[in-house]
């Protein structure tokens, strides 16, 4: 084994003794399907990568063309979302707002209505005319004061 000083580091260098290039361990066969593996992973030889280059028969054009579609769909849908989003959110405001009013409407008119009904009470009260209110009680005149008899007649028959 033959050793160098490269940079001050020592190298290895092999004379024909291993597994190189030219030993006799694949010599230009393993050169050549080298090539041809790499040759046929580069898009030589019929295998294409399309327009950018890349894994045979993949197209990165075309892959990019539908990532940027995609992107673009997906913001239009997050727009459309959105808006349908605010939208529902007028509908309901207006919704609610209509509600409130129909409700300050009914409540206006009970308080109408029964402001109405105090005022006619109060008239309908002041209107009927003045009953005597005795002073003290007093037994009615006009009943006998033995239960069986009525005004001077037996057993309360006013025959």
């Amino acid at each position: 084994m033959q050793t160098t000083d490269i940079g001050g580091v020592p190298a290895v260098v092999t004379g024909g003794g291993g597994y190189g290039w030219g030993d006799g361990c694949g010599g230009i066969l393993g050169v050549i399907l080298i090539i041809a593996l790499l040759g046929g992973g580069l898009g030589f030889g019929g295998y294409g990568r399309g327009r950018d280059g890349g894994a045979p028969g993949y197209d990165f054009g075309l892959q990019k063309d539908i990532l940027e579609n995609r992107y673009v769909n997906e913001k239009n849908a997050g727009i459309i979302v959105h808006n349908n989003d605010v939208n529902t959110g007028k509908i309901l405001d207006k919704m609610t707002s209509i509600e409130m009013q129909n409700l300050r409407d009914e409540n206006a008119g009970l308080k109408t209505a029964l402001s109405e009904q105090r005022i006619t009470a109060t008239i309908l009260q002041n209107l009927q005319p003045p009953r005597a209110v005795p002073s003290y009680p007093a037994p009615n005149p006009y009943t006998p004061f033995m239960p069986n008899y009525g005004y001077g007649y037996p057993c309360g028959a006013a025959c």
